[in-house]
């Protein structure tokens, strides 16, 4: 609820914006959402079940090593 109150009071017109966006960008925008989320969640269980320092060890090389590899497939993959 917060980033659409926020849109709202800062962003003149929002729904007016959001209406004109094409679906597929909405669409994208929901997924790339909800992985950020499922991301969060999987954070907060690898500190409480691995502890910090292993917790931020793992984390953070699956972070390094998605992070590098993710845009090149989908570079290849979205590519026109």
């Amino acid at each position: 609820m917060a980033p659409l109150l926020l849109g709202y009071l800062t962003v003149p017109n929002l729904f007016g914006v959001l209406a004109q966006a094409d679906t597929e960008t909405v669409l994208w925008t929901y997924f790339w959402g909800i992985l950020w989320g499922f991301g969060g969640l999987t954070f907060g269980l690898a500190m409480r079940y691995l502890g910090l320092s292993l917790g931020m060890a793992v984390t953070l090389g699956l972070c390094a090593v998605f992070g590098t590899l993710v845009p090149l497939f989908g570079k290849a993959l979205f590519r026109p």
